[in-house]
């Protein structure tokens, strides 16, 4: 298994309400490299979801689909 694959299935358990030490003492071989991985997965999935406006909603919007348009 790769350290991308790990880490993916780690995140999913960790949704699923396992415990990032869970994680780590299952994959030894990669602990050092899915610690801070993990940590700041659980920092962001704590922090919530930006709230834009709806103006800036429409403006990203447009950016996006002016780049696809390219």
């Amino acid at each position: 298994m790769t350290f991308e694959n790990v880490l993916a299935n780690c995140i999913e358990r960790i949704e699923r309400g396992a415990s990032l030490n869970e994680c780590l003492t299952d994959h030894p071989r990669f602990a050092t490299q899915l610690k801070p991985a993990l940590e700041l997965t659980e920092i962001m999935r704590g922090a919530g979801r930006a709230r834009l406006s709806a103006a800036a909603y429409a403006r990203g919007r447009e950016e996006m689909l002016a780049q696809v348009r390219m």
